[in-house]
């Protein structure tokens, strides 16, 4: 007898899950329409930046960093949501576990970023990162 021992890619997995609970109005998920799907953007959109290196760093925890309690495989995304909620949640699906993050979150977060630098700009030109754009330093204050 043959036996087919894969995983459900991520992206799949989650948009399931999500598309369930949505599907079933499920209390704060009902709200959420679906990921975004960053693999889709730009190489240079900072919604596919950040899910890359927020995925990169998950990547990295193991039981020496949860002090010996093991994990299941814990992946970052982006959703769409129906209104403007700015929130995050935590859910599982297939043996993956999701930190979730609404787009109107990450776009408050770079509103924000943006402000910052530009109510200090010599500071953040001089001190920051003297060769980038204003963009390019709220970009990085976003992932900080």
């Amino acid at each position: 007898m043959l036996s087919f021992d894969f995983m459900v890619p991520p992206e799949i997995a989650l948009e399931r899950v999500l598309q369930e609970k949505h599907a079933r109005k499920e209390g704060m998920y009902k709200c959420i329409t679906g990921r975004v799907a960053v693999e889709n953007l730009a190489p240079n959109h900072v919604y596919r930046w950040l899910v890359d290196w927020m995925n990169q760093q998950l990547s990295d925890i193991g039981v020496n960093s949860t002090g010996g309690r093991l994990l299941p495989p814990i992946h970052f995304d982006l959703v769409q949501v129906l209104s403007d909620i700015k929130n995050a949640h935590v859910l599982e699906a297939d043996g993956s576990a999701f930190i979730v993050v609404t787009q109107p979150m990450v776009d408050e977060m770079l509103r924000l970023s943006h402000s910052l630098v530009q109510r200090n700009q010599v500071f953040m030109r001089l001190q920051i990162a003297p060769a980038a754009n204003s963009h390019e330093i709220a970009q990085l204050i976003l992932f900080m």
